[in-house]
């Protein structure tokens, strides 16, 4: 998922991502002040509760099924951002 450079380097150093390379590693969606933590869960939680049930799960669906038809979609999809 990290690749083998990344993996390399955490395993033979032993060091911890950044939060910031967690995140472009895909390992995070967002990085969030501490600040703001709480408020930010709120605001996710409540926009997916109040979205339809069959909306979420065909989404779901969509994401999980096209990635593994094309295993390099989450990379071309990564480097997009």
């Amino acid at each position: 998922m990290i690749g083998k450079r990344l993996a390399k380097d955490l395993m033979f150093t032993g060091r911890r991502l950044t939060a910031e390379e967690a995140r472009i590693a895909g390992f995070v969606a967002r990085i969030v002040e501490q600040s703001k933590l709480e408020a930010t869960i709120l605001e996710i939680s409540t926009t997916i509760c109040a979205a339809s049930a069959d909306a979420m799960r065909l989404a779901k669906r969509c994401i999980d099924q096209g990635v593994e038809r094309d295993p390099q979609a989450r990379s071309r999809w990564r480097s997009r951002r």
